[in-house]
């Protein structure tokens, strides 16, 4: 479930109707109704979508801050969030590492969507990064990824840019 707030159908707003819990709810009971349809609904990027021979174990969530996994874990569904995906790369760890912290401590895997920063945040162009990329004849986007993969949270993956340009 991409961020808590269910959206109208034309996506020109909330869906005040129903709330993010009842979402959530609805993703199990689909869930456990028809398992071998889960894979169809889990992504509208066709590069995401797991290959058929793999299964999923359980629905997700994003953006889900500590209150937010705290009110879902306390909805006693039976299901856990297998994974949550957040914005996460050195610019934003500190604000992150109470999520991180959360997420670990209930064995939820933690996906980092713009591991190399985003907009505000140009890891690629940041001198410390560029320093060591030189020192280690690498990229800035393989220090990053390296950062990523070294910590002890890194238990999922990253989400890879849906861009042209070389990183």
């Amino acid at each position: 479930m991409h961020w808590p707030a269910p959206m109208l159908a034309d996506y020109e707003g909330p869906d005040k109707g129903y709330t993010w819990q009842q979402a959530w709810e609805g993703m199990v009971q689909v869930f456990r109704e028809n398992p071998e349809k889960v894979r169809a609904i889990g992504t509208a990027n066709p590069r995401l979508c797991p290959p058929p021979h793999l299964s999923i174990t359980s629905p997700g969530v994003s953006n889900f801050s500590v209150p937010f996994l705290r009110n879902l874990l306390a909805l006693e569904t039976g299901v856990i969030p297998v994974v949550n995906q957040i914005e996460l790369h050195p610019y934003c760890q500190k604000a992150q590492q109470e999520v991180v912290d959360e997420c670990l401590k209930h064995h939820i895997v933690l996906t980092a969507y713009s591991p190399l920063g985003s907009g505000y945040a140009d890891l690629l162009k940041e001198p410390l990064i560029e320093e060591i990329a030189k020192k280690y004849s690498v990229t800035p986007a393989n220090v990053l990824i390296s950062l990523h993969t070294n910590k002890a949270h890194h238990t999922g993956g990253f989400i890879p840019p849906d861009s042209p340009h070389e990183r």
